[in-house]
């Protein structure tokens, strides 16, 4: 197995609305939190600015880290492999100025940046679940560090 990738992703809340990527995948509409892959060359931080302004068109504020989720994910080829995952999630805000709109460079899925309504995230499709998990009861039961797998499944 080869390193771990490092993801990070924006958790943007304003007036109990979540700002979301809208992508759509197989004629289904999903959302997901804006962020993406670390390159080599950064920071963190870096990255989280770099990937919301290519998905969002936006400079970001952020905050602190809401949660860092570290799991293995099978990897997309026709060999059954994973992949080490640690994926850190930040609390952000944007401007109040700020109008939706997608990016310069948007993911190859994306088609469109929404307010969501907390309420209403529950009926949607969210990838990954767990971050729609994250967001529904955060608040109530908000854990930092959170493994989801210690070791790859067996096949």
């Amino acid at each position: 197995m080869a390193g771990v990738k490092i993801s990070v992703k924006a958790l943007i809340i304003k007036n109990n609305h979540v700002l979301c990527i809208k992508e759509r995948r197989n004629n289904t509409i999903i959302y997901s939190l804006p962020g993406g892959k670390q390159k080599s060359s950064e920071t963190l931080t870096e990255s989280l600015s770099r990937e919301c302004y290519e998905e969002i068109g936006t400079p970001i504020c952020i905050h602190d880290i809401y949660q860092v989720n570290d799991f293995f994910k099978e990897k997309r080829d026709s060999i059954v492999q994973y992949k080490h995952v640690l994926e850190v999630v930040f609390s952000c805000s944007i401007s109040e100025e700020y109008e939706v709109k997608n990016g310069f460079l948007p993911d190859k899925d994306q088609f469109g940046v929404e307010w969501v309504s907390v309420d209403e995230l529950a009926n949607k499709a969210f990838r990954p679940e767990r971050h729609k998990h994250m967001i529904l009861h955060g608040k109530t039961h908000h854990q930092i560090y959170i493994c989801l797998s210690a070791t790859p499944k067996s096949s």
